[in-house]
């Protein structure tokens, strides 16, 4: 497991937001979404990434933990956007 990593399951898309210094038996994900399934969104709130060609919306506010089997199959890594998911989770966490 490593943050920025982008999992599919059976149940949804998600991306570790989790530090990888954290070593305990969940890990704390946000789903991503294809744009044209989330509707309106706030950027700040909502960055979107690549995965296969397509463009999903993190959706931060969305936040949850996984347990680690139930993680999936990693299909990409999204530290390329790490600066925008930190933002977002600032903006949730702190208002700012």
């Amino acid at each position: 497991m490593v943050q920025f990593d982008v999992y599919e399951n059976a149940r949804a898309s998600t991306a570790d937001v989790q530090s990888d210094l954290v070593d305990v038996a969940t890990r704390v994900v946000v789903p991503i979404i294809h744009v044209d399934r989330f509707g309106s969104r706030l950027t700040r709130l909502h960055p979107t990434i690549r995965v296969r060609d397509a463009i999903y919306v993190v959706s931060i506010a969305d936040l949850a933990g996984l347990l680690l089997p139930e993680l999936g199959k990693v299909v990409i890594n999204a530290q390329l956007q790490q600066d925008e998911i930190v933002a977002a989770l600032g903006l949730l966490l702190t208002g700012i």
